[in-house]
């Protein structure tokens, strides 16, 4: 064999094994699933309806053809308290034992086993912060939130304090509480650096509709501008309906249980002057979806076209803002005709949100 024969033996030898080891990346298996988990919830002993629930989903590498979830080596469908919907296993236990979830995927006609073993969280508190003094609506939605979320707390694990006392927005009160609520206002101006101190040091927030109305973002910049994004209100949807909303970003922990697309409760929605879209700090969870316009029942009023964001997080902070909590009402009577907690969906990602927002770093 001459010299440029036994040369374009090695080139093209080499070109086999590289090309082997492509193959080979391609068909590789791929890694153990990254879990996007919701906290658990401590049980309550005295109730024994009461159980700790916990909902995940397995992330992979590549696509996932079909998969079997096993609790305690016990097919989960036949779990009491274990339901699946889009591949997002959710469980009640109902004792404060250790657990073993085991997932089999299937992907690349291979099956991939993994567990994972869940526990009990600790109780959290949560303090909600309301004015109750403008727009019927609000008034109504802030009476219904204070009844809704006790009863949440004793079923998922947090208790539930409201104040319009807002002097208790300071470091030492705070200090107590894990999350914080803005239901129908934001903080006066002498407690605003008390806020942002508690949120930048770690707290969890969740705001709800006219907390983040404003004409003048500058009155506080750091929440109009900075941690909420919006800058000023623009316009307003009217009268109150449902919306369709579109899920964004269904692995975020509030929104694991929600589906690509769900019916909201009725409110009336803002919208906003500055494009979150834009903004590298935000991320938009739910936004309308176009079936939902016309959006509104007056024609002055309504959305025909365009982005609405709902539902987002700044990734800076541990917190969650949503456009919703605002009743429609018979404003003659002072009677309410519908329920911002009348979507059982809707009702997943305030749950979910909460438990994220509770959970300790």
């Amino acid at each position: 064999m001459n010299k440029q024969s036994l040369f374009s033996a090695v080139i093209m030898l080499i070109i086999l094994i590289i090309g082997c080891k492509k193959a080979e990346s391609k068909d590789e298996l791929p890694n153990q699933p990254v879990y996007a988990t919701s906290i658990s919830i401590k049980s309550n002993n005295e109730n024994p309806e009461i159980g700790s629930l916990v909902s995940f989903t397995p992330i992979y590498k590549y696509k996932v053809d079909k998969i079997s979830w096993f609790i305690d080596d016990v097919d989960a469908k036949a779990v009491s308290g274990a339901s699946i919907y889009s591949n997002v296993l959710s469980f009640m236990f109902k004792d404060n034992k250790e657990h073993t979830v085991k997932v089999v995927a299937s992907v690349k006609n291979r099956e991939i086993t993994s567990t994972k073993k869940i526990g009990v969280a600790k109780k959290f508190n949560v303090i909600a912060f309301y004015n109750g003094t403008y727009d019927l609506a609000h008034i109504n939605f802030v009476k219904e939130a204070n009844e809704w979320f006790p009863k949440a707390g004793e079923q998922y694990g947090f208790t539930y304090t409201a104040t319009n006392d807002w002097s208790k927005l300071n470091e030492t009160f705070l200090a107590q509480y894990q999350v914080v609520l803005f239901l129908d206002d934001r903080a006066p101006k002498v407690r605003e650096a008390a806020f942002q101190a508690y949120m930048e040091k770690g707290g969890g927030w969740m705001g709800f509709h006219v907390c983040a109305f404003n004409t003048n973002p500058a009155e506080w910049d750091w929440y109009y501008n900075k941690f909420l994004g919006v800058g000023s209100f623009k316009n307003n949807t009217w009268f109150p309906t449902t919306a369709v909303l579109k899920c964004e970003d269904q692995k975020h922990p509030s929104t694991l249980r929600l589906p690509e697309t769900f019916t909201s409760s009725v409110s009336e929605w803002y919208s906003w002057t500055k494009d979150l879209r834009q903004n590298p700090d935000i991320k938009v969870l739910c936004s309308v979806h176009e079936s939902s316009f016309p959006l509104g029942t007056d024609p002055k009023q309504s959305w025909y076209s365009g982005y609405y964001p709902i539902i987002w997080t700044n990734n800076k902070y541990k917190m969650l803002y949503a456009n919703f909590g605002h009743n429609a009402m018979d404003y003659a009577a002072n009677v309410g005709k519908s329920s911002t907690f009348g979507s059982e969906i809707q009702n997943k990602f305030i749950i979910d949100g909460l438990l994220w927002l509770g959970k300790e770093k």
